[in-house]
């Protein structure tokens, strides 16, 4: 049997294949779908069986990191959605929150538009206030008024978000009742469900984020199901979500919102995963794809989670691993301002026409033009699929960015680079200097198409010491994908003032959501003794307007000694984040959490077992260093064939299948017994 890991990038679907028993593994990668991205989907699993020389019967496992409910919020090319909502609150997405984007012009931001407009909202009679008590009975009638409008505003989903649901669903449930029978079929989405919790701005965006991708998520989850069934396969479906975790696919076409991390989660959990069997493990994720770049904090080589992200603006409360992405990746155009500077990014050129130097159509001039045009990618990609033209990469830069800036193809080729790669320090010092993280004791793990491309000139702007290549860096999300536990996270408000905490109301809402949990593992079929629970509690100063989460022990009951440790640990963590803590000061609990972890079979990293400890290049390309050095003849090596305890020095560059190193002058690099390259600076120049 093996298991499969699909990660759909903007650029390319890549695909890993493994035997778990023998740690066998196989890779490929096909070109994205962007207009269906399950035609891209089902063709890589079906290289990958190909590879593996087996059929659908052979296939244990289908995991998968999707990007079609981020692109559709992104985007906000979501299906036609409607809402129905407790009279006197029809405009509370447009109204938001008062603040701008911290990275946005303050006189120039423009609100964008929310994925329900109040055209499309509709108010009912009923009011539960906040302790769940009823104060206005729900009124049918004005449901069947709502439904009425609905049926004419030719919808595909419906989202149900009314004034504290969190504390008392019965309105909630009621309307989606009314709502299935009067439209059987009709797709609803209930803010007690997809967000139990507090502050309604939230919870109702999140609501009608998912209801706008439910009908996409669904069709895509039905086409790839249909198209496994076509070849054979009958192994269960799981989907990454942004919390780290895989759940069924049935769940995910519930709440697709939760996967809009999905394929950033899996490149973290991979670098974990390779950090933790290298014995590398406190690590600084960088995954440079053909779009964007993701970067990530790893203490321990654990991922960091954070409660609250947003999208497009559009705050999405709910777990995720903590990822910061910008729009820099080998697909980034750059082109000249009117003042007339380079910028690089956010555009790209994607898979459709691609990069110039692919020659399909494409004639703005990205990063992997630049890339082509000093000489330090190959002639072709992914294994001869991709044929590389430098000749139409050096033309568009020359004419595009050189010529207008009086420098030379290799100056302006650099200058693309370099701006890229400031942009991305500037991401990794948020994730890590913003965070009290020291990024010069860390490892930075180097993955992604361009990820290696990058890495070693990141390392220097950030002064970090050492650099880590994986063994597949290009396909490494989808070797996340395969080391991923089931996870699905439950959140409800429960309002608690210390130091005088109910330690049963605690106890009893926290047993509430893990009986919930307890069914949610029934429906993925999880074995008890598979079965883990991790409880948290969001806890704030008075009058604070956001929380910091806080572990608590599962084996203990709540008591005060509990709570008191949990004091404890937030004033240390406010501290850590803040600078600050105010240890005098009562805190407040405002949500219980609960964590549900099936633990399934990890996979092992497979040793390396074939190459040799002699490094040979196989040919000597002429790449560009940078600017005061120009090109040099560098050794060009081929990945499959170092051996353990191969050493190489810079500048060369290594190709392989799915990426390729650049190593810069004064570093050298060492096979470890797990096939990563791992990179540090060199005081000698001779690997030591």
């Amino acid at each position: 049997m093996i298991v499969v890991g699909v990660d759909t990038g903007g650029t390319f679907t890549d695909v890993t294949a493994a035997e778990p028993g023998t740690g066998r593994l196989w890779i490929t990668k096909v070109p994205s779908t962007p207009s269906d991205p399950s035609s891209a989907f089902l063709a890589g699993v079906e290289r990958a069986m190909s590879l593996a020389g087996v059929g659908g019967n052979d296939v244990g496992l289908i995991a998968h990191g999707t990007t079609v409910a981020t692109n559709a919020i992104i985007e906000n090319k979501g299906a036609r959605s409607a809402l129905i909502t407790t009279e006197g609150f029809r405009y509370v997405l447009d109204l938001g929150r008062h603040d701008i984007p911290r990275n946005e012009n303050l006189y120039r931001w423009k609100k964008p538009e929310r994925p329900i407009t109040p055209d499309l909202i509709f108010e009912v009679r009923e009011r539960i206030e906040h302790d769940g008590t009823v104060s206005v009975p729900l009124d049918e009638d004005s449901v069947q008024e709502a439904v009425e409008k609905i049926r004419r505003s030719d919808v595909r989903a419906v989202a149900v978000c009314t004034l504290h649901s969190y504390a008392n669903p019965a309105h909630e449930r009621r309307i989606a009742e009314i709502l299935a029978e009067e439209m059987p079929g009709m797709l609803i989405s209930l803010s007690c469900d997809v967000l139990p919790a507090f502050r309604e701005y939230e919870r109702m965006m999140l609501t009608a984020m998912n209801s706008s991708v439910m009908p996409l998520m669904s069709g895509y989850i039905r086409r790839i199901r249909d198209g496994m069934r076509q070849r054979g396969i009958g192994a269960p479906f799981v989907i990454m979500k942004s919390n780290g975790g895989v759940s069924g696919s049935e769940t995910i076409a519930a709440q697709p919102v939760y996967t809009a991390m999905s394929g950033l989660a899996a490149g973290v959990l991979g670098a974990c995963m390779v950090g933790r069997a290298s014995g590398h493990r406190d690590l600084i994720s960088l995954d440079i794809g053909g779009t964007s770049t993701d970067v990530a904090i790893c203490p321990d080589a654990v991922p960091t989670l954070t409660a609250e992200i947003e999208i497009n603006s559009f705050p999405m409360k709910a777990p995720s691993v903590d990822v910061k992405t910008i729009g820099a990746g080998g697909g980034s155009i750059a082109a000249i301002l009117a003042n007339g500077s380079i910028v690089v990014g956010p555009e790209s050129a994607g898979a459709d026409p691609g990069p110039v130097c692919y020659g399909r159509g494409g004639i703005q001039p990205t990063v992997t033009d630049a890339q082509v045009a000093l000489g330090r990618l190959p002639n072709e990609l992914a294994g001869g699929q991709l044929k590389l033209r430098p000749d139409l990469a050096r033309m568009a830069i020359q004419r595009q960015l050189a010529d207008r800036l009086s420098l030379s193809v290799e100056q302006a080729a650099n200058g693309v680079i370099e701006i890229l790669n400031f942009n991305i320090a500037g991401a990794i010092r948020a994730v890590s200097i913003e965070r009290g993280y020291d990024p010069t004791q860390y490892v930075l793990m180097a993955f992604g198409g361009a990820g290696p491309l990058h890495g070693i000139r990141l390392a220097e702007i950030l002064d970090m010491r050492t650099v880590l290549f994986p063994r597949y860096p290009g396909v490494l999300s989808a070797l996340g994908l395969l080391g991923t536990p089931l996870r699905q996270d439950y959140v409800r408000t429960c309002f608690q003032m210390g130091p005088d905490y109910d330690a049963i109301a605690l106890g009893s809402a926290f047993a509430d959501i893990e009986e919930t949990a307890n069914r949610w593992f029934d429906t993925e079929n999880m074995a008890r003794d598979m079965r883990k629970i991790e409880r948290l509690v969001d806890v704030r100063y008075p009058h604070q307007g956001y929380e910091l989460q806080v572990p608590i022990d599962q084996g203990r009951l709540i008591d005060t000694e509990l709570m008191r440790g949990v004091e404890r640990a937030f004033h240390d963590l406010h501290k850590r984040l803040y600078g600050f803590a105010m240890e005098g000061s009562a805190i407040q609990v405002v949500n219980v959490r609960v964590a549900a972890i099936g633990m399934l079979p990890p996979l092992e990293m497979p040793p390396l077992s074939a190459g040799s400890a002699a490094a040979i290049p196989h040919v000597t390309r002429s790449v560009y260093i940078d600017d005061a050095i120009g090109f040099v003849e560098c050794p060009a090596y081929r990945r499959d064939t170092l051996g353990v305890g191969a050493t190489i020095t810079g500048p060369a560059v290594v190709d392989q299948l799915d990426s390729t190193v650049f190593l810069r002058p004064g570093w050298y690099a060492r096979v470890d017994a797990f096939g990563n390259l791992v990179a540090a600076r060199s005081e000698h120049g001779d690997g030591r």
